[in-house]
């Protein structure tokens, strides 16, 4: 009678494994399904994207002979050719996207202030040891913001300078 009794109790075990076996594949499987369909709305959308970005544009082999590369920053760049985002810019874009990244997945770091200091030593750490030509950052200025003209430029002060290039020249 004991014998039976273990018996049973086993057969009861091995059902309840069995069955929690099947719950476990079944899971799995619909997780499976359910990354799968991820998969194929994030494959639509970027043919969608690619679509609705590309739509007006034309595929050209590249040839280097007949293709145009302007720097962004390039003044007298015309719009045949290809626009790049390098030197002494694209640093600036990097770094602050990297900083800016930083900042956002330490909630630690939301506090965190870029001083004028900071930004001026930063730049001067960037210019000097990337060795960027001289003449890399150029402020082009509409008139002179002290709003007299015989002026130097040098003996603006700091706080108006920046007063008058946050109000964009008006």
């Amino acid at each position: 009678m004991i014998k039976e009794y273990k018996r049973k109790e086993e057969n009861k075990k091995e059902q309840l494994r069995q069955q929690k076996e099947k719950e476990e594949q079944k899971r799995q499987r619909k997780a499976a399904r359910a990354a799968a369909r991820e998969r194929h709305r994030i494959n639509l959308l970027l043919e969608r994207i690619t679509a609705s970005t590309m739509a007006g544009q034309g595929l050209e082999e590249f040839n280097p002979a007949t293709t145009k590369i302007y720097d962004i920053r390039d003044p007298e760049a015309k719009r045949d050719g290809i626009f790049v985002i390098g030197g002494f810019v694209g640093e600036l874009i990097i770094t602050f996207t990297c900083l800016l990244d930083y900042i956002l997945a330490n909630p630690q770091n939301t506090n965190f202030m870029f001083t004028t200091e900071a930004i001026e030593n930063f730049l001067k750490d960037l210019l000097i040891t990337e060795n960027f030509a001289d003449g890399c950052i150029t402020l082009h200025l509409a008139h002179n913001p002290s709003g007299q003209e015989g002026d130097d430029l040098l003996s603006v002060d700091e706080d108006t300078l920046a007063k008058f290039a946050s109000s964009r020249g008006k």
